[in-house]
């Protein structure tokens, strides 16, 4: 982000050198006498000089301006992308364990698009730099998002009532299990997303 400005200073900085060799030689040949008595002496140097600072402060205040904004609006972008992000898995994922279809199609198609989201937004902060390389935070959510899909994928579906009731108190205690297992993963990707978006937020 600091390269973007390179530019406009090194401009800005040529630019206030040749105004201050152009106001020397200009004094140096300009004098406006008036008699022999009076003598009002052009100083083009002050004068030259508040019209650089001026022009120099306008423009660097606009260009910084512009910057700034730039780099808010991507903020608030990958910040939004966050938080839809983590709305988006407690949804998919309470519905999977509402409906308790743990191993369907659906399910595996709901996070595939879990894990692509979360690679999206940890390359999308890598590459606005707000995250570095290899963010540990970053493949911390990706990891939280491989370890729900296999406590999902590893849940027992509900047997009918034909199995033995042991067999079936034993499978439900096993499903209790990964349930209980799968809310708290989830409560820790949303500490993960939230570390995140403070990281964002300092930048």
């Amino acid at each position: 982000m600091l390269q973007k400005l390179n530019k406009p200073l090194i401009i800005s900085g040529v630019s206030i050198l040749a105004g201050f060799y152009l106001c020397i030689f200009i004094k140096k040949i300009t004098n406006l006498s008036l008699n022999s008595e009076v003598s009002i002496e052009i100083n083009p140097l002050e004068i030259l000089t508040t019209l650089i600072t001026v022009s120099l402060a306008i423009y660097v205040t606009r260009t910084l301006g512009k910057q700034n904004d730039l780099e808010k609006t991507e903020k608030i972008s990958l910040i939004q992308y966050l938080t839809d992000f983590k709305d988006l898995a407690n949804e998919k994922i309470y519905n999977i364990l509402k409906e308790k279809k743990f191993g369907s199609p659906s399910t595996n198609s709901d996070l595939k698009v879990l894990r692509k989201k979360a690679s999206t937004i940890i390359n999308l902060g890598q590459e606005f730099n707000y995250f570095q390389k290899n963010e540990p935070l970053g493949i911390d959510l990706n990891n939280k998002v491989r370890d729900i899909w296999e406590l999902l994928t590893d849940c027992p579906d509900q047997l009918d009532g034909r199995t033995n009731k042991t067999v079936q108190e034993g499978i439900d205690r096993i499903r209790l299990e990964q349930i209980n297992k799968v809310e708290t993963s989830l409560i820790d990707l949303e500490k993960i997303v939230f570390s995140l978006t403070m990281l964002v937020n300092k930048k």
